[in-house]
């Protein structure tokens, strides 16, 4: 069994890594000195879990996140409320505003783990349709397993790259942050690239 197969739970946080959570998840997100010790804790929960992912809730919705080269994951699972706020204060208002009788449509290009389409999977409701779209395959699958641990049903995950041609083209993989990885050269371009 790889780490997307293992039922939901498994990975649940214990000991000091659930007392770090604990702390971490509750600092000001306005104070420079709560993001720094943040990054410290952070550093030290990241020693501790020793490569393995963490299960736990996030804005609504239950995710497997692995805190290592994705800062994506790294800031929703330790930090939730530094994670886009104001993206997702947006995203919350417009479809509080929205829900009278209009549907909610989602397109989260680039979804990564699902942090956004779960967000708003959640906040919406299930007559949401929410399309998430990953085309890194090792992603895709954290991705595919974090749509199946939720009720919604609304969001459905597509392995592909969105370009404003059609084609072949290759994805450059940023090795220290997943979540960069682009259709267009970043950064040194040390890392992987695939075809998509």
């Amino acid at each position: 069994m790889t780490q997307t197969t293992h039922p939901f739970g498994t990975y649940a946080p214990a000991g000091l890594v659930r007392w770090i959570l604990s702390r971490t998840e509750r600092l000001p997100d306005e104070n420079w000195s709560a993001r720094r010790l943040s990054l410290f804790l952070r550093r030290c929960a990241i020693h501790l879990l020793r490569g393995r992912p963490l299960d736990v809730e996030r804005y609504g919705a239950r995710m497997r996140l692995h805190p290592y080269n994705n800062n994506c994951e790294k800031k929703v699972l330790f930090t939730p409320q530094f994670f886009d706020p104001l993206e997702r204060k947006i995203l919350a208002d417009t479809i509080l505003a929205n829900r009278a009788g209009r549907e909610c449509v989602f397109l989260d290009i680039g979804a990564n783990v699902g942090a956004y389409a779960l967000f708003v999977a959640a906040a919406a409701g299930p007559g949401a349709r929410i399309l998430a779209v990953e085309p890194q395959p090792d992603i895709f699958d954290k991705l595919t397993y974090n749509i199946a641990q939720n009720p919604f049903g609304s969001v459905k995950a597509v392995a592909c790259a969105v370009a404003d041609k059609a084609g072949e083209m290759t994805l450059f993989v940023d090795p220290r942050n997943r979540g960069e990885s682009s259709l267009k050269v970043v950064g040194t371009n040390e890392g992987a690239s695939i075809r998509v």
